[in-house]
């Protein structure tokens, strides 16, 4: 089983990298960002991992 990891703010350029770094890894990724336009409660969440993308 794989490991898994919560990234939050992954639009941003640091989460981002984060994600991917953990996703190429061959982490499960939970990524947590906001969608444009949304406020600060306004969180979706995605999962990546090998072969997923933001």
């Amino acid at each position: 089983m794989a490991n898994t990891v919560l990234v939050l703010g992954a639009r941003g350029r640091l989460g981002g990298a984060v994600a991917q770094a953990f996703a190429a890894a061959g982490w499960r990724v939970l990524a947590q960002r906001r969608s444009r336009g949304q406020g600060r409660n306004g969180g979706r969440g995605h999962r990546m991992g090998p072969g997923r993308s933001r």
